[in-house]
């Protein structure tokens, strides 16, 4: 199995954002956080799935943005989570996030579920978007690791998925897992754009 990871992510065959390829890695690494949030997706599916409350998010596809980066945040001992997408075409610039519960998403070809707690979308403006290309820049987050291999217990978990139309990479998508990133580049851009819409989640380990 080594020997076919290793060939997967040195040809540019395989799409490393999917998901049965994901599971299928992290399964080989031992990664029992990832293991341990589909566990407890797929029961909370199997308990609440059916109420009325919970919710579908869009896919990052779906936006039809020419870029776009999505932000799905979670931490030990909080019951909220966000989901944070920004990006933009050649009509639009806006932030669409969603606060929710009971919920743990990791790939972004998924139609996400849980219940929503706080809606938000806005029109943002190109200072922002400039905030936001920077702190991509900064954080190489195209030239990043999927997985950094750093990993522990009561922390958070930062998944970062990025689509560009006019990217260089073979399929101009790349995604990323972070634990405790909060101090790390990536994760710091993250509060930034979180701070754009004035939302605060105490429970979130940002100072």
């Amino acid at each position: 199995m080594d020997e076919y990871f290793t060939l997967a992510k040195s040809s540019g065959l395989h799409d490393s954002s999917e998901f049965n390829y994901t599971f299928l890695e992290a399964y080989h690494e031992n990664d029992t956080s990832f293991l341990a949030e589909q566990l407890a997706s797929l029961k909370y599916r199997a308990n609440y799935g059916h109420k009325k409350d919970v919710i579908q998010i869009p896919s990052i596809y779906s936006y039809n943005f020419d870029e776009v980066y999505r932000f799905t945040y979670s931490a030990a001992f909080c019951n909220k989570s966000a989901i944070l997408t920004i990006g933009k075409n050649a009509y639009k610039q806006i932030i669409d996030l969603y606060i929710y519960e009971q919920h743990r998403p990791f790939s972004p070809q998924d139609t996400f579920e849980g219940i929503n707690i706080h809606h938000q979308k806005i029109t943002i403006d190109s200072n922002v978007w400039k905030k936001l290309q920077e702190g991509i820049y900064h954080s190489d987050f195209w030239g990043l690791m999927q997985d950094n291999g750093e990993w522990g217990f009561d922390g958070s978990t930062l998944t970062v998925a990025g689509y560009n139309k006019y990217g260089t990479t073979p399929d101009q998508t790349k995604i990323i897992r972070r634990w405790a990133a909060e101090e790390m580049a990536i994760g710091k851009l993250f509060k930034q754009i979180l701070d754009e819409t004035g939302t605060v989640v105490e429970c979130f380990r940002y100072k």
